[in-house]
């Protein structure tokens, strides 16, 4: 099944996979009535983003690779809403809202938003982890209900450019923990001090947690840079030692 095409700012289409077994997803829900509590507004120097409070503790073993890493290889799929993490490119382009909810002030209705953000579903991450430790995170949307990696297109001349940020990553097998580690900056929105902030991050732990189908596992995830822990687990599904639309 061919993945449609989806405008973003007039820059983005999402043209780039082809895909025989296609992720099965959710609708998303319109954010009906939603008043905006928080924007992340764009800008090459980025001043209102947390830096990190430690420095990255992310080191590849030298071993050999273990089992985990040779057979969890492939091509990660996740459904998030609002709150998940992102790369610089598109945190400058998304607007974060949530409905305002009666009797609540506005940081409250943060709080249980990223708490609750997996019912929205409006987004996605999408990860191609190769077998020697490396790999990409490339912008991702839902598109006619399915996952869709996003490619950059020039409005001039057509030329598209990959929307992706390097990797690399290994796994603890005791407990199952997968560790990354991005060559640019990434962001995950959080509450600190009473506001809205994007937390600026380079290293990402994910702990697989209990199977929800077939190769699906809910994750948490943590961002050891800023000692914190996304509150809601999204589900990831795993294509072992796939890649799709290759």
């Amino acid at each position: 099944m061919r993945t449609g095409c989806l405008l973003v700012l007039l820059m983005l289409t999402a043209c780039r996979r082809d895909q025989s077994n296609p992720v099965p997803v959710g609708s998303s829900p319109a954010l009906g009535g939603s008043g905006v509590v928080g924007v992340m507004k764009p800008g090459a120097s980025h001043p209102g983003w947390v830096k990190p409070t430690k420095a990255s503790t992310f080191q590849k073993p030298t071993r050999a690779r273990n089992a985990s890493e040779q057979t969890l290889y492939g091509t990660w799929v996740a459904t998030v809403g609002d709150y998940g993490s992102r790369s610089a490119f598109a945190a400058d382009r998304v607007m974060l809202k949530v409905d305002q909810v009666p009797g609540k002030d506005g940081l409250s209705a943060i709080v249980d938003a990223i708490a609750n953000d997996k019912k929205l579903s409006s987004g996605c991450i999408w990860l191609e982890l190769e077998q020697d430790g490396t790999g990409i995170r490339r912008e991702c949307a839902i598109v006619n209900g399915e996952p869709s990696a996003l490619d950059q297109n020039d409005p001039l001349s057509g030329a598209k450019k990959d929307l992706g940020t390097k990797l690399e990553w290994y796994v603890e097998e005791k407990p199952p923990t997968f560790r990354f580690h991005f060559a640019d900056d990434m962001v995950v929105p959080a509450v600190r001090d009473g506001a809205l902030v994007n937390l600026a991050f380079r290293d990402w732990v994910v702990a697989v947690g209990p199977s929800v189908g077939p190769n699906k596992f809910e994750m948490t995830e943590s961002f050891p840079e800023h000692d914190y822990v996304l509150p809601t687990h999204y589900t990831y599904e795993i294509f072992p030692q796939k890649f799709l639309g290759r």
